[in-house]
């Protein structure tokens, strides 16, 4: 009997106690219950910045401008580079070719500027890279970029419909001697280029006056041709590379190349020297940065270049776009331009088409 009070009395206790539980608002764990209103939560603060992840360049999308339009010589170097990049394994990331060749190359030039040491974003140029400067289109010049790595090297033809009534370099200079205007010469870029000293040199050293000769510009190597092709021009200076294709099937004839012997791909194509004309032109592209580029990236690129160049696909990209290989890099590439460039200015400065400073 005192074990079923003493049982009775605990069961009345154990009731009051749930009771008194549920009365407070605290549900038993598992019980299904809704759980008690939080409360009032404080104003939510500003995230901290992300620490620095630590992570090995390159961690995200590199940009590589190209400083000419789509269809010409410096489009294709960007997606030939792009090419022999992925296929060697060396660069996994993403490559983003952009363009913007306004000015002669200026525009990209001016953008890349404007991106001081960032390490994301690459550009493609030849030797305009001073050339723009001496000639006093933009006031950038080779010191305001990091010099990264010249890659290859082409040359320049002087080239003429398959029909044209030229059929030497030196008809060509006679009829432009007795009158330089009456013959236009397209270019697939805004001189000063390669293209346009293609043909000043030759036309100097025949005595014409380089001041009245008749350039025509088009915004790209590719719209050049087909000009040509169309009839609109007389003749066109364009790379090697560009006018391959057509000159492969007939379409063009090439009067003279401006490399120091004729080329295996094209055989019957005289060089200028050949002919009495001291002109040799290397028209090499390559690969800068913006001023104070992170060190890491300027050694990762160097690097990286190095190895494609090394490579069986890049000769083998070489051998396709009838390129040479031309591989100098970092302080020995900033030191060969600025060589180049003092060479430049004495031989374009006697000839009155630099802008007096």
């Amino acid at each position: 009997m005192r074990f079923r009070c003493s049982y009775l009395l605990l069961v009345i206790a154990g009731a009051m106690l749930l009771a008194v539980g549920c009365a407070s608002g605290a549900a038993p764990a598992g019980s299904g219950a809704a759980p008690a209103a939080p409360t009032a939560a404080k104003p939510a603060e500003k995230a901290p910045a992300p620490a620095a992840s630590g992570a090995k360049y390159p961690s995200q999308a590199v940009e590589f401008g190209c400083s000419g339009d789509p269809g010409g010589g410096l489009d294709l170097f960007n997606r030939s580079v792009d090419e022999g990049l992925k296929k060697e394994n060396i660069f996994t990331g993403t490559l983003n070719i952009t363009y913007n060749a306004t000015g002669g190359g200026n525009a990209a030039m001016s953008s890349l500027a404007e991106r001081k040491g960032n390490g994301y974003v690459l550009m493609s140029n030849a030797n305009r890279v001073f050339l723009n400067n001496m000639m006093g289109t933009t006031k950038l010049g080779i010191n305001d970029f990091t010099s990264v790595a010249r890659l290859a090297t082409d040359y320049v033809m002087l080239v003429v419909p398959k029909d044209s009534k030229f059929k030497t370099a030196k008809d060509f200079m006679d009829a432009m001697k007795k009158d330089p205007k009456s013959i236009s010469i397209g270019t697939g870029s805004a001189p000063p280029n390669d293209d346009y000293l293609n043909i000043i040199y030759p036309a100097v050293a025949a005595g014409i006056d380089p001041t009245q000769i008749n350039v025509v510009v088009f915004k790209s190597g590719g719209d050049l041709n087909a000009k040509l092709l169309g009839g609109h021009i007389d003749s066109a200076s364009t790379s090697f590379s560009e006018g391959l294709p057509q000159l492969k099937s007939g379409d063009f004839r090439a009067l003279a190349i401006s490399a120091p012997q004729r080329m295996k791909d094209a055989p019957d194509v005289p060089t200028w020297k050949e002919q009495g004309y001291d002109v040799e032109i290397s028209h090499w592209r390559g690969v800068w940065g913006p001023k104070d580029m992170p060190k890491e990236a300027l050694d990762y690129w160097v690097d990286a270049f190095k190895k494609m160049h090394e490579s069986a696909t890049w000769k083998q990209i070489l051998t396709r776009n009838g390129w040479y290989p031309e591989y100098v890099a970092g302080a020995d590439f900033q030191a060969a331009l600025k060589a180049e460039e003092e060479k430049a200015l004495k031989i374009l400065q006697p000839l009155g088409i630099l802008p007096k400073k």
